[in-house]
């Protein structure tokens, strides 16, 4: 079963624009925050992510975002996060955003399990103990897997 997490996120006044609805990066921000609580909620925080596998962590390397309703100042959401697939060096994120019964977005991340290399920043496989928190089981680096 793929790992989820929910976290409430309320709407303040800066994070609006001039029209008094939450601005588009903001979402993306939030995003990145819930990805973040979903791997606390697993017992692997970003810092223990560096540590015990000495590693950089997961990297974002695409994002996206699908608008269905707007969201406005002192609107208290909810954002589901699921990691939703698994590759050899890699998890994708799903996360639902809602006001109450109220779609106001859905969105993608894909993040890679990145270590430095002499060679630089690079993918390296995600570790069994990871994958298995996330939901899936260790699975074998395709050539064309990120």
């Amino acid at each position: 079963m793929s790992a989820t997490h929910r976290v409430e996120q309320p709407v303040a006044w800066g994070d609006c624009d001039a029209a008094g609805v939450v601005f588009y990066p903001n979402y993306f921000r939030w995003f990145d925050a819930a990805t973040h609580a979903l791997l606390v909620s697993l017992g692997r925080p970003h810092r223990d992510l560096t540590a015990r596998y000495d590693a950089i962590g997961l990297m974002l390397v695409d994002a996206q975002c699908s608008f269905t309703a707007p969201a406005t100042f002192e609107d208290v959401l909810t954002i589901e996060s699921t990691a939703s697939a698994l590759g050899a060096r890699r998890v994708v994120v799903e996360h639902r955003i809602t006001r109450g019964d109220t779609l106001i977005c859905t969105g993608r991340e894909v993040r890679v399990f990145a270590r430095q290399t002499p060679e630089g920043v690079r993918a390296a496989p995600l570790p069994a103990d990871l994958a298995a928190l996330l939901g899936g089981p260790a699975i074998t680096a395709p050539a064309t897997d990120p």
